[in-house]
């Protein structure tokens, strides 16, 4: 894509069904993100958490086996 297909593409996956003009590109804030996958096993994952929370993860409303 080029520059303003891709600003265009963005603008309608936003939601805008009007027509874009030169006027509404020109009036856009953008702002950029980037991330990075990151992969650990879960036990990775469980003893990470209870380094930086203090405790194991939990998912709310979850009961235990008894």
């Amino acid at each position: 894509w080029t520059q303003l297909e891709a600003i265009d593409s963005l603008i309608r996956k936003a939601g805008c069904n009007s027509r874009i003009t030169d006027s509404l590109r020109k009036h856009i804030k953008l702002t950029r993100y980037q991330s990075t996958l990151f992969t650990m096993h879960y036990g990775e994952y469980v003893a990470y958490v209870k380094q930086t929370r203090g405790e194991a993860p939990s998912i709310v409303g979850a009961k235990l086996p008894s």
